[in-house]
């Protein structure tokens, strides 16, 4: 969970920044500015990356860790939770009309799943789930680091 929670707070920054940026961009130009980054292959990859330079748990089998960390489904739901605990902690985040969230709603519900921020996040994992050659499961960063750098003619 510390890589989701790290990449949870590099995902929240970057639309905060574009946010700033760009003032209210809508939905579809953040999604491109975040995919490359953030799409569910770009996060499992980055998560594993992160999770191999941390080293295997000891209370973690063998061969288990890395069957894990490259598990769309688990890996992409532990990055949801840390975004959805984040924007809980800031307040919601933003708004489609670029207030700040105040957390709960006239309704009493939470505002988090109506922010920009939670939409873009569905909309990467959708985008991603719906591309050709999507996977459940994708190999290690260092197994796709050398078959991009093969296909390449690198190394």
């Amino acid at each position: 969970h510390t890589a989701a929670g790290g990449l949870a707070g590099e995902y929240l920054s970057l639309v905060e920044r574009l946010r700033a940026e760009g003032g209210s961009l809508t939905v579809e130009a953040l999604h491109a500015a975040a995919a490359p980054t953030f799409a569910p292959r770009a996060v499992v990859l980055r998560c594993d990356e992160i999770l191999a330079a941390l080293g295997r748990p000891p209370e973690v089998p063998e061969g288990r860790a890395a069957e894990v960390r490259t598990h769309v489904p688990t890996v992409w739901s532990a990055f949801a939770c840390a975004v959805r605990a984040r924007l809980l902690e800031r307040g919601g985040g933003h708004a489609a009309g670029g207030e700040r969230g105040g957390g709960e709603s006239e309704r009493g519900d939470d505002r988090w799943s109506e922010s920009v921020e939670w939409r873009l996040l569905r909309r990467l994992y959708e985008a991603g789930r719906s591309s050709e050659g999507f996977a459940w499961r994708i190999a290690a960063a260092s197994d796709a680091a050398g078959g991009e750098r093969e296909a390449a003619g690198v190394g």
